[in-house]
């Protein structure tokens, strides 16, 4: 790559530009193109719908799937960092599991993301546990990690800022009469999906980082 189209500033315009044009997309289509189907009614949901079906959730899907793709790499291609690439491997396998667990509880069986989860967490837990030493190598080193830091920003995100944005009881507080239930929806999930977007260019950046350590390119 020549100097004009230096990662510097390619990688962070890139993903400003899938940024913009994902909720170009989304914005357009909620005006022009049928809806993103934040609110459908199944006989699963027949009350209030589900917004399981959206286009926001699918983005998430893709990206939590990507994200997991390169973590995965990352676990293979660099050793002394697995401890932590496998952390960051259970964080988005955790994070898809919950994203689908409607899908699991209606298609599936009650409650089985819940056991789901569990498995994999402890999985996660037991291998950090067998290699607690490796671990603590693998941790001093984050900190050098710009990637790891959008990925710390973005679950701190979904958990705290999404978490408050979706929560409907303070929705029915501000609104009152005048709560309509899709708008809720459509803050939630666009929420999320940001959080996601962010957590999904830490992870490339994570990615990119390990590939270089690992000597990519040199074979």
């Amino acid at each position: 790559m020549t100097r004009a189209f230096s990662p510097i500033w390619f990688r962070p315009l890139a993903y400003l530009l899938l940024l913009c044009a994902m909720y170009g997309a989304l914005a357009w289509l909620e005006i022009n193109g049928g809806g993103m189907n934040l609110q459908i009614m199944t006989p699963a949901s027949p009350v209030m719908g589900t917004s399981e079906y959206s286009w926001p959730e699918n983005l998430q899907l893709l990206f939590l799937g990507v994200i997991a793709l390169m973590a995965a790499d990352c676990v293979r291609r660099l050793p002394m960092q697995r401890p932590v690439s496998v952390l960051l491997l259970g964080l988005a396998g955790a994070a898809f599991i919950r994203e689908c667990d409607w899908y699991l509880d209606v298609f599936v069986r009650d409650h089985v993301w819940q056991l789901l989860l569990a498995m994999l967490v402890v999985w996660v837990a037991v291998y950090q546990l067998r290699h607690a030493s490796a671990l603590a190598s693998a941790v001093a080193r984050v900190p050098s990690s710009v990637g790891f830091a959008l990925i710390g920003c973005a679950v701190a995100g979904l958990l705290v800022f999404a978490g408050v944005v979706g929560h409907e009881p303070l929705w029915l507080a501000i609104l009152g009469d005048d709560y309509v239930r899709v708008a809720k929806l459509a803050t939630e999930e666009l929420s999320e999906l940001f959080c996601y977007w962010l957590w999904f260019t830490g992870q490339s950046e994570y990615w990119i980082e390990c590939r270089r350590r690992s000597g990519f390119g040199r074979r």
